[in-house]
């Protein structure tokens, strides 16, 4: 999705001290359109890209 690697290890640092997540705008509208573009995906019937078969993701 193109996130930082700060973005990502102080979201991960955050989880192991049990913090709440907290999202920058940018960060969140990233989340959402990457949501409403599996949506669209699932709606035609398409397949995953290899890297979503790769990593699980929480909805």
């Amino acid at each position: 999705m193109g996130f930082s690697k700060g973005t990502l290890h102080y979201t991960k640092q955050d989880a192991k001290k049990d913090k709440p997540l907290i999202l920058n705008a940018h960060v969140r509208e990233r989340l959402e359109l990457e949501k409403v573009r599996k949506s669209k995906r699932s709606k035609n019937g398409e397949q995953k890209t290899h890297l979503e078969t790769r990593t699980s993701t929480v909805d």
